[in-house]
């Protein structure tokens, strides 16, 4: 192996076996108490790096390993972990999963899905996988103590980095689309209909297309045209979960140098599961390659109606590959992790930022009531459902005056994310808004930040604010949301612990976690494993706190929530469940969680996750009727004329739904109804959870067996190998709800066999 000393403290390890070029390079930073590496040396040579590293940095332990995401990363970090058991794995979410797929996961993992900073032992790092490359094993590092950036092709100034990216940009051309198929006459027509569609584009704007077909030619002519290719489609068969073996071999065969950086994505025939195309995804993605263009695949034989589909699917690669919006793709989808309806174009899910694989087409809203007026519409709050009321209103009245009044002093946010990749949010919060500001100017809104309202007097007609002010209404929509549930837990209000609702809860939750090395999460429902999975990204020892028999006691079934807490185990997650606490410990700050059995979990910052409280007082104050929250009936219409609620703050049909997507449905209904629109109204639906990044992805949607007044007859499945678990609940013959972990692809058809009530006789 060749060493060379770059700077003071930083160290290039250069393998034996590299012959020339910088492409397999590694470096060894001194972090005063800890040493760390920046990639991993070739399985052969671990003991010799081990050796240099103790040499040195004698005394110090390498505790942490950042995988650039090669073939070769892959291949050296169980060789390195022999050396040094204790290792912090950091790397980007494509090469976590391949690692998953090969069974190699290390227990300790840190994953990067975009940018964060990192403090390990006195240096501060900071992590990024390029905007483009989200979804690929393509991971940057910046140290800020010498300026440097390090990835897997070498390292530069930051500033030479910059000008690196821009000379790329402006050496742009036509991209090349390479199309390697092999298997039977299904997958060449899908090859022909596909590359029909990349082409469709136009003679001169398309992109260019390789057609690879392994019948035709030889390995060696195929690997010799791809490295010309921007990117990569491979076309196989899926039989008893094997791709073909000539399909395998070119994958095998490609190296990073030509692959790393480029998209790749795969179009099958499926006979029996999907295990071969998953696979081949993992190990392209294990090579560095984009993986954020869609699949494709075909049940069975490719038939006459498949092959307009094939040909829409080629349509839509040339957009990814020119990036260019899609004009045949649905305008508007439905997000089947969190119900968010949005415009395809997007090309993701603003609310929880899953890909359009994970959503469904839905039919665009067709508004034919219109009526323009001059009436008052006031609206108190500034959450999703807030905004919903008055995009609807706006669509049906273009002259009517639209006030918002809200007591924060941001505009609104998708709350879901504010627990979802904290660093990211707190250094950029435009990325959680729900909108610009512009599109509430484009709508003619008058948004007032920072304007509480105290109380409503429905006698005149107006809103009573903290500053003194007078806001008359003709109609007016109570969005007044909820806030987080506190227990009377002993030592609750110390600084440090922490209910996330508002944006500065999630800087300040932020600010404590840069210094904090144990946590606890109160609440075993989706937002607290949401923030125990954000503690263990960041390498923060972290335990769930549960006061129920199981984490996530509504959603899912006994079952179910041992497999998670399995898979918890595995990523270094505590969870104790049926516990009571007491107290939280310490005196400025918390140091500990008591239980009531005297047990103490050591805690520097406490995260509470108990449900929310609907803000119901001012309308209880102004005679609306409420329960747990306010009550309204289908149209969202409370017992006070004129006045209606909507979202986290609101009561139909003995449901406070408190789910973002429900609200944004609630709001809609509630600003065409102020509206006057007949035709609009809200009926309780199905709800679906989805949760991830805790060793284990699950969705649930539906009854989990819980209502004391059916029967049920339940269904499980169980895939050992590819650790997955289904579970169905059936009552009067019909499939009332559903579980399934690992098997994230299956969501939508639980989702609509749940939607249908489908009968036993015709899933078993």
């Amino acid at each position: 192996m060749i060493i060379q000393e770059i700077q003071s403290g930083c160290w290039l390890f250069r393998p034996a076996s590299q012959r020339g070029g910088r492409g397999q390079n590694s470096y060894l930073l001194d972090a005063g108490s800890c040493a760390v590496l920046l990639g991993s040396p070739p399985a052969s040579e671990a003991g010799e790096w081990a050796d240099a590293i103790r040499r040195l940095l004698p005394g110090r332990e390498l505790r942490y390993v950042a995988l650039f995401g090669t073939a070769h990363d892959v291949r050296g970090l169980g060789a390195l972990q022999k050396q040094f058991p204790d290792l912090t794995v950091i790397a980007g979410k494509a090469l976590l999963f391949s690692l998953g797929e090969l069974g190699r996961m290390p227990e300790k993992t840190i994953e990067i899905r975009s940018a964060r900073k990192l403090k390990l032992g006195t240096r501060e790092l900071g992590f990024s996988l390029p905007a483009a490359l989200r979804e690929a094993a393509s991971l940057r590092v910046t140290d800020g103590e010498s300026g440097l950036c390090f990835g897997a092709d070498g390292f530069a100034s930051a500033a030479g980095e910059e000008k690196s990216a821009a000379k790329e940009k402006e050496n742009a051309r036509r991209p090349v689309v390479a199309v390697v198929h092999s298997g039977s006459d299904s997958i060449r027509i899908l090859a022909d209909r596909v590359e029909q569609g990349i082409r469709s584009h136009g003679e001169a704007a398309a992109p260019q297309v390789l057609d690879l077909d392994l019948a035709q030619m030889s390995r060696d002519e195929v690997l010799a045209a791809l490295p010309g290719a921007d990117a990569y489609l491979f076309g196989t068969e899926d039989r008893d979960d094997n791709a073909e073996t000539a399909v395998w071999e070119i994958a095998v065969a490609l190296r990073r140098k030509d692959a790393a950086g480029k998209r790749a994505a795969v179009f099958y025939t499926q006979y029996a599961g999907k295990q071969a195309p998953d696979a081949l995804r993992a190990y392209l993605a294990a090579l560095g390659m984009k993986l954020d263009m869609p699949d494709f695949f075909v049940e069975g034989k490719a038939a006459g109606r498949h092959l307009k589909n094939a040909e829409d699917y080629g349509f839509g690669i040339g957009c990814c590959v020119l990036g260019i919006p899609n004009p045949r793709q649905p305008k508007l989808v439905k997000c089947l992790v969190c119900g968010e309806i949005f415009d395809a174009s997007l090309g993701a899910c603003p609310v929880c930022g899953v890909g359009l694989e994970q959503c469904r087409p839905v039919d665009e809203e067709e508004i034919t009531y219109r009526v323009d007026t001059d009436r008052r519409y006031l609206i108190i709050g500034g959450c999703t459902a807030a905004v919903s009321a008055a995009d609807a209103i706006r669509s049906r009245d273009k002259t009517g005056r639209i006030t918002l009044l809200s007591s924060e002093n941001y505009l609104p946010i998708n709350r879901p994310m504010l627990i979802k990749e904290i660093d990211v949010v707190v250094s950029e919060p435009e990325t959680i808004q729900a909108h610009p500001k512009e599109w509430y100017e484009e709508r003619n809104l008058d948004f007032r930040l920072g304007c509480t309202a105290t109380a409503i007097h429905p006698e005149t007609k107006t809103v009573e604010t903290a500053d003194g002010q007078l806001f008359p209404y003709d109609k007016l929509i109570l969005a007044t949301g909820a806030e987080c549930f506190i227990p009377p837990i002993r030592g609750a209000d110390k600084p440090g612990v922490i209910a996330v609702r508002h944006f500065e809860d999630t800087k300040e939750l932020f600010r404590r976690m840069e210094t904090a090395k144990n946590a606890v999460v109160i609440g075993g429902g989706i937002l607290g494993l949401e923030a125990a999975r954000e503690f263990m990204r960041s390498g923060i020892a972290v335990t769930v706190l549960e006061a129920t028999p199981q984490i996530m006691w509504r959603q899912i079934d006994a079952t179910s929530a041992a497999l998670l807490r399995k898979a918890m185990k595995k990523m270094h997650i505590d969870c104790f469940e049926g516990v009571s606490v007491t107290e939280i410990e310490g005196e400025e700050k918390p140091t500990g969680v008591r239980l009531s059995d005297g047990r103490v979990f050591p805690a520097d910052v406490v995260v509470m996750s108990c449900g929310v409280k609907a803000n119901t007082q001012i309308a209880v104050a102004a005679g609306v009727k409420a329960d747990r929250a306010i009550v309204v009936d289908m149209f969202m219409r409370t017992n006070v004329p004129d006045i209606y609620a909507c979202g986290d703050c609101c009561w139909y049909d003995g449901v406070n739904y408190q789910l973002m997507a429900e609200a944004s449905a609630q709001g809609r209904v509630a600003g065409a109804c102020a509206a006057g629109d007949p035709d609009v109204y809200f009926a309780n639906r199905l709800i679906g959870m989805h949760v991830e990044g805790i060793g284990a992805t699950m969705f649930a949607i539906g009854d989990a067996g819980k209502n004391e007044k059916l029967s049920y007859k339940t269904v499980e499945t169980q895939d050992e190998i590819r650790n997955r678990h289904e579970t169905y609940w059936f009552s009067g013959g019909a499939l009332k709800g559903a579980v399934v972990i690992n098997a994230d692809e299956k969501m939508q058809d639980v989702i609509s066999r749940v939607e249908t009530a489908e009968r036993y006789d015709d899933m078993f």
